[in-house]
């Protein structure tokens, strides 16, 4: 039965995504949509990074 976390590993280790680090991405993302994941990657980091920064307001 598959996972969540195996479809997300799309076949590698969990040890492999750790070894690999960012260059994983680049591994289970089509070429094509890679710009646009670092695109969306950046924009949910710096919302986190706003996020942190108005915690106290919520």
């Amino acid at each position: 039965m598959n996972t969540i976390k195996d479809l997300f590993l799309c076949g590698f280790s969990t040890k492999d995504a750790q070894r690999l680090g960012y260059d994983f991405y680049s591994k289970i993302v089509y070429p094509d949509d890679l710009s646009l994941w670092m695109d969306m990657r950046k924009a949910v980091l710096q919302y986190l990074e706003d996020f942190k920064e108005k915690q106290d307001e919520i």
